[in-house]
């Protein structure tokens, strides 16, 4: 995702730097050109300096805010960045490339509900743009819009059609929607993509590589490379990110746990590895740990609705079946579409007993394409439902008619 920030990034740079900036005196024209130094240095800390300075002398200058912003980014200070956003589209309101970056932002947080609202007002004017249209199409996946994700995967397919990354995504909503072959196919030509590049980012396509194998089905192999590219880069947060990933999907909760700690250690605000942590330490049994990743999370990131619905699933599994609901029901609220709040309330249902009642949740659920989880989940979501449609079925058999 933060790849595609960097063109937004880049016209912010040049709107603001170059036709703003040359009206002005000679410390403009020095910040322009530390930014042209930094740019291939990629060492922002002369052009932040100079940037507090100006601030500091023109307070109602429009431009500077923004670009702070921008910079900041650059520098993966996302946290401080965050923070100045709602005074940067103060400076300039409904600008598409700020509101495009306050979508990753919220990306950051897990807030894909707000993410999506800021970018469909920048596709307004970016509608073309494959960056603009696979995050949407993210977002879309993101919260189970998976039908109005199609239109945007296939304006960025005219655009970005060899992106390997975009094509993964896209195979992922194809899986959502149940088109396995279309799937499968979306994922080798991003593999074969990947394969025929020999220089470009080998990092992160080696850990998308193994995205790929995974969701193709080759576990072993995949799970092979993430374990020798490990051991060359132990520090490194994206290996860590991906091992936790295709872990977390193979139902091995206690090693995905592991991964995800040491992801925090480099990323401590990654709401994707927080969620991790939660949800395999709920799996593996440690429901007040979970609770307080949850609700920690939540403290700074309360429209998360992952966290929510999975806090909801702490707290059921905690036997408070009142206040799982009130998480469970305010997930739904935000991502109606989502099949998960609708599979943790059918449980909910049946843990109540009241299976008629969970097999209409866990039947929505399923009509919402809820493909995405592992071979493990999925066997236990069928036998969910098989459970309920044999214990209505049960019910309705034992009600005899009135008077006999």
């Amino acid at each position: 995702m933060k790849l595609m920030l960097r063109f937004f990034i880049t016209l912010i740079f040049l709107n603001l730097s170059i036709i703003s900036f040359s009206q002005t005196d000679g410390e403009m024209f020095k910040l322009y050109a530390l930014l042209e130094k930094a740019s291939n240095t990629n060492d922002y800390g002369d052009v932040l300096d100079i940037l507090d300075d100006l601030i500091k002398k023109y307070p109602d200058s429009n431009d500077l805010i923004p670009l702070k912003v921008a910079v900041l980014i650059q520098t993966d200070d996302w946290e401080q960045a965050y923070g100045m956003m709602d005074e940067a589209l103060e400076k300039m309101p409904n600008n598409p490339e700020l509101l495009m970056v306050r979508a990753g932002l919220h990306l950051e947080k897990g807030d894909c509900v707000k993410a999506r609202a800021d970018l469909e007002k920048t596709a307004e004017v970016y509608h073309s743009e494959g960056e603009v249209n696979t995050m949407l199409a993210e977002l879309c996946r993101c919260v189970g819009d998976y039908d109005a994700a199609m239109p945007r995967y296939q304006e960025a397919l005219n655009k970005m059609g060899n992106d390997p990354f975009m094509l993964w995504s896209f195979g992922l909503n194809l899986k959502s929607l149940g088109q396995d072959e279309a799937a499968t196919e979306a994922f080798r030509d991003a593999l074969d993509i990947i394969r025929s590049n020999k220089t470009k980012d080998k990092d992160y396509l080696r850990t998308l590589e193994a995205n790929l194998l995974f969701d193709l089905g080759n576990k072993e192999e995949a799970l092979k490379i993430m374990a020798e590219f490990g051991k060359k880069n132990p520090k490194n947060a994206d290996v860590a990110i991906a091992n936790a990933t295709i872990l977390i999907f193979s139902g091995e909760y206690e090693e995905s746990l592991i991964w995800a700690k040491r992801a925090l250690k480099q990323k401590p605000k990654d709401a994707m590895m927080t969620l991790y942590k939660g949800f395999c330490l709920t799996e593996i049994g440690k429901l007040d740990a979970a609770q307080k990743v949850y609700e920690g999370h939540l403290a700074e990131s309360p429209d998360n609705f992952f966290a929510l619905a999975y806090l909801g699933k702490v707290r059921m599994k905690k036997g408070d079946a009142v206040g799982a609901l009130a998480y469970i029901e305010k997930a739904k609220e935000l991502a109606p579409l989502h099949p998960l709040p609708y599979k943790l309330r059918g449980e909910l249902w049946m843990e109540k007993g009241e299976y008629e009642k969970a097999l209409i949740d866990l039947e929505m659920a399923e009509a919402r394409a809820f493909t995405v989880y592992s071979r493990q989940m999925k066997e236990e979501f069928q036998g969910m439902i098989d459970t309920c449609r044999e214990k209505v079925g049960n019910e309705k058999m034992n009600v005899s008619p009135k008077g006999k």
